[in-house]
């Protein structure tokens, strides 16, 4: 199931995530949306690849 991150915060008990339609919490965040990943920028996460 998709959803659009609008932010991301990790603390000792997981990471909380705001999405369009409410919030989510989680043990990891898993951002899979390539060289624009708000998830990836987040967790200062850089990205070394080509953005084709």
């Amino acid at each position: 199931m998709g959803r659009e991150v609008h932010a991301a915060d990790q603390d000792g008990q997981g990471v909380s995530v705001r999405v369009a339609d409410g919030q989510m919490c989680a043990d990891w965040p898993v951002g899979c949306d390539g060289a624009h990943s708000r998830v990836r920028k987040a967790a200062g996460i850089g990205f070394p690849g080509g953005r084709d």
